[in-house]
């Protein structure tokens, strides 16, 4: 689907810079909601008790002073530079130490607790003084 959306561009402007903004934006977005989603996972192996509500409040504060500050860097990197994309390569770079220093982190997570099979649960509901009509597909 993504695909016949990028052709069309490229069939309409006929030019593939355009494609290419379309494909920055996009991967843009992508990253912008994988750091969404993974900071409150992430902070809660971190983070315990009374900390962790201010600890995600400030690290919402981050996330939003970058997407404020991205048009600036843009227009900074259009004016002096001529070239606006370097926003996206500042993001790289960022993006990358970032990625270092999570990936020289020791990270304990906590073992995820067990789930009792779906047999057990069954069973607890059945006793055999009472008439059940619960039959285990398990076999």
């Amino acid at each position: 689907m993504f695909a016949f959306f990028v052709m069309g561009f490229v069939d309409l402007v006929g030019t593939a810079r355009l494609v290419l903004i379309v494909i920055s934006f996009a991967f843009l977005g992508i990253g912008n909601t994988l750091m969404q989603v993974s900071l409150n996972p992430l902070l809660t192996v971190f983070v315990k008790g009374d900390k962790l509500a201010s600890t995600l409040t400030l690290g919402q504060f981050v996330k939003a002073f970058d997407s404020l500050f991205a048009p600036y860097i843009a227009i900074w990197g259009a004016t002096k530079l001529g070239m606006w994309w370097i926003l996206f390569v500042i993001y790289l770079v960022v993006g990358i130490i970032g990625y270092a220093l999570l990936a020289f982190d020791k990270i304990d997570e906590p073992a995820p607790t067990p789930v009792p099979p779906p047999s057990a649960a069954v069973s607890s509901f059945c006793s055999p003084t009472t008439s059940c009509s619960c039959t285990s597909s398990a076999s």
